[in-house]
């Protein structure tokens, strides 16, 4: 009514972007995101990895909150038009049911036929689960093309990988190929429910996808037999992304096998939860599970997002984390994050994190 200084807070706000309020808080900009001030507590929230738009800020309004697209690239974002909506009392780390969350025959482990395996083989994406992209084929001083495979429909492939004589790639169109690698003839397909961004892994006759709708499928090799199929995501619940419907909690670092173990991570950005597995690779039975690690600071919601394809190397679990910690690490043998020391103190420390 004044004009009079009511308060000065030392926020710590970054950069241009201006800040807005809603009755209980302020958003600005933040190394890595975005900062909640609560007003109450004045405790900083870290909402990340959407960093808002340097004329609009967060947009406060039906209750949500709106990150307009930004076209800056200094670094990791979430791109696009993102709208956050009250978790309300959701169970961010619910207890896993085995029995509810895996479809498998009763029988257990089903018989696969094999495939004819060699060193020269690209069986994962980039190769192998430490992603050197190499391999022991052969490369003539001359080559030509032998064959081209023309979709149906329109559709944006997985990197395709290849397993004795046969070639596997899914897609956006949520179809998993296998093409004759000679000549290119469609062997099989088979379905799952959503996209897949991420190349098909082949193990021991198998193929094993991770997919936009939140599960993991095992397919025979040879066959496109489904053998079975695990939910990742911690309930069915979809949202439109990029014009598609996916789960809130795709399978999006694709997976990998080590030792008879598959390994993948279900989510997309930290606020919703990161969930990670270890699964039975031949049978999709639960080793372990880690649902802890997108919340590493619980009361701010921030830690661990899901950003693309993992690696495996000295007995430890790496997955592209986002702007807020990157890359997250985990120990193999039980899922432990071993980035969570580190995280705690960024979040809870009296200094702003950046």
């Amino acid at each position: 009514m004044t004009g009079e200084v009511l308060a000065e807070l030392d926020i710590g706000r970054r950069a241009c972007t201006r800040p807005n309020g809603s009755v209980d808080a302020i958003f600005f900009r933040a190394m890595g995101g975005t900062t909640r001030f609560d007003l109450e507590t004045s405790r900083r929230h870290w909402v990340s990895p959407m960093r808002p738009n340097c004329h609009d800020g967060v947009t406060i309004a039906n209750g949500l909150l709106y990150w307009w697209p930004s076209v800056c690239d200094c670094q990791l974002t979430l791109y696009g038009l993102t709208c956050l909506g009250p978790a309300g009392d959701f169970d961010f780390n619910p207890e896993v049911n085995d029995t509810e969350r895996r479809e498998a025959p009763a029988s257990g482990v089903l018989e696969v036929e094999p495939l004819r395996e060699s060193a020269a083989d690209w069986p994962t994406f980039r190769a192998n689960n430490q992603g050197t992209a190499r391999s022991r084929a052969v490369i003539p001083t001359t080559a030509a093309p032998l064959w081209r495979a023309e979709p149906r429909a329109a559709f944006t492939p997985t990197a395709p990988v290849s397993v004795g004589d046969l070639t596997f790639l899914s897609g956006s169109d949520g179809i998993v190929r296998a093409l004759d690698g000679r000549t290119g003839r469609l062997e099989w397909k088979a379905y799952v429910g959503g996209g897949v961004r991420v190349s098909p892994t082949v193990w021991n006759g198998r193929v094993l996808v991770g997919s936009g709708d939140g599960r993991v499928y095992a397919f025979e090799a040879q066959t496109g037999r489904r053998l079975w199929s695990f939910r990742a995501a911690p309930e069915e619940r979809k949202i439109p992304v990029y014009g598609a419907l996916l789960s809130t909690w795709p399978v999006a670092s694709g997976v990998r096998v080590d030792d008879g173990i598959a390994y993948f991570a279900a989510g997309i950005v930290n606020y919703d939860g990161t969930y990670v597995y270890a699964l039975d690779a031949a049978t999709g039975a639960l080793r372990w599970q880690n649902s802890v690690s997108g919340h590493l600071d619980q009361a701010a919601r921030t830690g661990i997002s899901v950003q693309g394809p993992m690696l495996i190397n000295d007995h430890k679990l790496y997955l592209p984390g986002g702007s807020s910690l990157s890359p997250a690490v985990y120990n193999l043998a039980d899922g432990a994050c071993l980035n969570e020391s580190d995280t705690l103190q960024r979040c809870e420390s009296s200094a702003p994190p950046w």
